[in-house]
């Protein structure tokens, strides 16, 4: 045997073993992470993240910083966090995951600048449907939070069409029986009329901060709504409200004060002024609860002014983002009102209470769906002059929407509706089906 073979015989076994070495040495630096990376897919974040604080000598291992920086994210401590993903992205500038989730990390941080700048960048890069409806909300909370530091006007201009199966509320046959005079012939006007119709809105909203917590704002909304046919129904509708906001730890507090008015075939027909007392509290960043109050004088024009009244109103919400690809919103609110007569009519003085729920999903950046249910219940003071007997309500709805944004800006949406309102006496009763499709911009 040559001295090189014997050379390289003697070598081999030493080579193995070096390799052997550098095998085993390779696995113990990647049980770390791998570890790390089991913890946060099971869900266990705050587990991930502490695990990984034992392996400072870790970092710098791409494998191991996108993982521990998610933890770190996941389990408040965003600093942390957030170099992690820095350091990942040093050595993988592609990723859209890491560049949404250090975005996230200076959004929370309270990094406006970068973590708009961030988002902006991988709206870029083309990022699946799921991703991009998250970059369109943070943007969307940016832009809230800078409101919070600086005036903002914001706005929209609408306009849409529709079809309405009882565009007056009216009954659905010809006669009725009053006790009083037996049987009568509804007006034509007084039963139902179905019709298509056009509508055109807008609206304008100032937010002034009066300081890091307070704010003033101010707004005002019109809508006109024409009809093919039916134009003795033809409404128009405008009021506008101001007030202040309050912001403490997690409590918001609104007062405002409001007023409306509502036209029927071009003339005045009832005005509205109101008083509203809100608060919100935030009960983590996915859920929230809030009540109010509201004390409000509705007044009538021409002969219905007998129907003048004062609305007392207290209620309470509440509201839950969830889990899932769509991100659905749920709500759910409870109210209960007076309303007294300023004649001294108690046939038309009335206690109520009412529910609504409702449902949010936004589909991906452009789609969006929501789904509402409510249901009131009236009870009237005293019997009806003509009926004899207290009138009883039962209102119910059930309404469905569906949009999509062609831009940020601008959108179509389709709008369904179906209500009903049962009562004990003939003439109140009715059913009605509303189809619209509304084109919407907003800006801001």
């Amino acid at each position: 045997m040559s001295r090189w073979n014997e050379r390289r015989a003697t070598s081999a076994p030493q080579v193995t073993f070096v390799l052997i070495l550098a095998l085993f040495s390779d696995l113990a630096a990647a049980a770390p992470s791998d570890d790390v990376r089991a913890l946060f897919e099971r869900g266990e974040a705050r587990q991930a993240y502490e695990l990984g604080r034992k392996t400072p000598e870790q970092l710098g291992n791409p494998a191991f910083d996108y993982y521990f920086g998610l933890a770190a994210i996941d389990s408040g401590a965003v600093g942390d966090g957030v170099l992690a993903l820095e350091r990942y992205l040093l050595n993988n500038p592609g990723s859209v995951t890491a560049r949404l989730e250090l975005g996230r990390g200076y959004f929370l941080m309270g990094d406006n600048v970068r973590a708009r700048q961030m988002f902006e960048e991988v709206g870029t890069l083309s990022p699946p449907a799921d991703a991009a409806a998250r970059i369109k909300s943070y943007l969307d909370a940016i832009r809230e939070r800078e409101n919070s530091y600086r005036t903002a006007v914001t706005g929209f201009a609408e306009v849409g069409g529709g079809h309405d199966s009882n565009v007056n509320g009216g009954i659905s046959h010809d006669s009725i029986n009053v006790p009083i005079f037996g049987p009568v012939t509804v007006d034509p006007l007084g039963r139902e009329i179905a019709d298509r119709f056009w509508s055109v809105a807008a609206g304008v909203n100032v937010n002034v901060p009066l300081s890091a917590r307070a704010a003033f704002f101010a707004g005002l909304s019109g809508e006109n709504r024409s009809h093919a046919d039916a134009d003795a129904f033809d409404q128009r509708a405008y009021g506008g409200a101001f007030g202040g906001a309050f912001k403490r730890a997690d409590d918001q507090f609104r007062a405002s004060l409001s007023g409306g008015r509502l036209d029927v075939d071009g003339e005045q027909y009832r005005t509205v002024k109101a008083a509203t007392f809100e608060w919100n509290r935030s009960l983590g960043s996915t859920q929230g609860v809030g009540v109010f109050a509201q004390v409000a004088g509705i007044d009538y024009q021409g002969e219905n002014r007998v129907r003048d009244s004062r609305l007392y109103t207290v209620g309470a919400s509440w509201r839950r983002s969830l889990e899932g690809d769509w991100r659905p919103f749920v709500t759910a609110s409870l109210v209960g009102a007076r309303e007294r007569n300023d004649h001294d009519r108690d046939d038309l003085a009335r206690n109520l209470v009412g529910a609504r729920v409702g449902l949010g999903l936004t589909i991906n950046a452009q789609v969006n769906a929501a789904f509402s249910a409510s249901y009131q219940q009236s009870r009237y003071q005293e019997a009806d002059v003509f009926f004899g007997e207290r009138r009883r309500d039962r209102y119910a709805s059930a309404e469905a929407a569906a949009g999509y944004a062609f831009t940020p800006n601008l959108g179509l949406r389709l709008e369904l509706g179906y209500f009903d309102n049962r009562s004990n006496i003939e003439l109140f009763r009715y059913d009605r089906f509303v189809a619209a499709l509304k084109l919407r911009y907003d800006f801001r």
